[in-house]
């Protein structure tokens, strides 16, 4: 392989000029260059993805659930292993609920860490509960995400959406 040398340094020098770009931006006023060099989103677009954050940990969140005979404990949607393992139970307990099958064959380890063997019908009912919460989730942030993007909303009115989105999601996370 052949390398080509840059004993005068030209390649570098080229590299420190500035792009044609750059340079008219520089050669503007101050409020051009902040634009030019500013890359942070725009309000309405960050407050969004806050939200979608708070959303998320909002899922991450879990939820209780009811196995019956009162007995009720935590069930982890912590990450995408988590919600794909209830994903697979849930299929597992429709196949075998179209099978017939009635007796708890299915071993399902909560959020307390007890281990349950479940009916296919209890599994069907846990998986709809999962669904359930991050559809919850997911209705909760499209009103707050639709008010911080709506045209022509003030940076006052994106402030006081994305106050509200943290203050539910803070008592949310907190169990209130």
């Amino acid at each position: 392989m052949y390398v080509q040398r840059d004993p005068a340094g030209a390649i570098a020098a080229a590299y420190a000029r500035p792009s044609a770009e750059a340079a008219e931006h520089l050669a503007g006023d101050d409020a051009e260059l902040r634009r030019f060099l500013d890359r942070s989103p725009a309000p309405a677009e960050a407050a969004a993805r806050e939200i979608g954050r708070l959303r998320d940990r909002r899922i991450a969140r879990g939820f209780t659930f009811d196995f019956g005979n009162g007995e009720q404990a935590p069930v982890d949607t912590r990450n995408d292993d988590d919600r794909a393992n209830l994903d697979r139970l849930y299929a597992r307990a429709l196949r075998l609920d179209g099978q017939g099958v009635t007796d708890p064959v299915i071993p399902f380890r909560d959020g307390a860490n007890v281990t349950r063997q479940l009916t296919p019908q209890q599994m069907i009912a846990l998986g709809d509960a999962a669904l359930a919460h991050g559809e919850a989730q997911y209705q909760w942030s499209w009103p707050l995400k639709d008010a911080v993007r709506a045209e022509g909303a003030t940076e006052a009115a994106i402030d006081a959406a994305l106050a509200q989105a943290r203050g539910e999601a803070a008592a949310f996370l907190a169990g209130e």
